[in-house]
């Protein structure tokens, strides 16, 4: 569930985009360039101390006929949370100008394309881990010298205090359950034989 509410969420914010770039087509928007559009996601909403999921961030040009130039973000993680593989993935294939860095066990995502053309979208995918327990907040903000600051997305997530601990599942607590009523039918035999 929580992986679609990521996939849904980078979805609404490339029709976003996209509207964006039907507005400006249509002479309604400024022929000055639009900002980058940039949303994130955790791939989950809730891990355990010291267990792994990704963090996803897309970037795009919204602009119907307008290159972006020096379009950049860097993402700083909010104290407990860390990157647990080094480097980062992107979609953005390899064309010259274009740099993700994740330093294992660091805690700054840095994203930097020379250009990225109209309608271009960048995905940069980080593997993190939660050292700390509580709700992480992160946020963060893309930006291009000709079009000026992005829009600031947000992701949050839950570390849970007990280290790699699955909750307990329903098969556990009916065996747990029966073994009780097993013990409890064993004494009350043991207690009959012994009035």
């Amino acid at each position: 569930m929580t992986l679609r509410f990521g996939v849904l969420a980078r979805r609404l914010a490339a029709s976003l985009a996209i509207c964006v770039m039907l507005l400006a087509a249509s002479g309604t928007l400024s022929a000055q360039a639009l900002a980058p559009v940039i949303a994130k996601s955790f791939g989950a909403a809730t891990i355990p101390l010291n267990v792994t999921t990704t963090l996803t961030i897309d970037i795009t040009n919204p602009n119907n006929n307008v290159t972006l130039t020096n379009v950049d973000f860097t993402d700083s993680l909010p104290a407990g949370l860390v990157i647990a593989t080094q480097g980062g993935v992107n979609t953005c294939g390899e064309p010259s100008g274009v740099y993700v860095f994740a330093q294992l066990g660091g805690s700054t995502i840095s994203f930097h394309a020379a250009m990225l053309a109209p309608g271009a979208i960048c995905t940069v995918v980080a593997t993190v881990a939660g050292t700390t327990a509580g709700m992480k907040n992160n946020s963060v903000q893309g930006n291009s010298t000709n079009s000026g600051p992005s829009n600031t997305a947000t992701a949050s997530i839950l570390i849970t205090g007990i280290p790699g601990t699955p909750a307990p599942s329903s098969l556990l607590l009916l065996a747990m359950g029966l073994l009780a009523l097993m013990c409890w039918s064993g004494l009350r035999k043991l207690r009959q034989r012994s009035l």
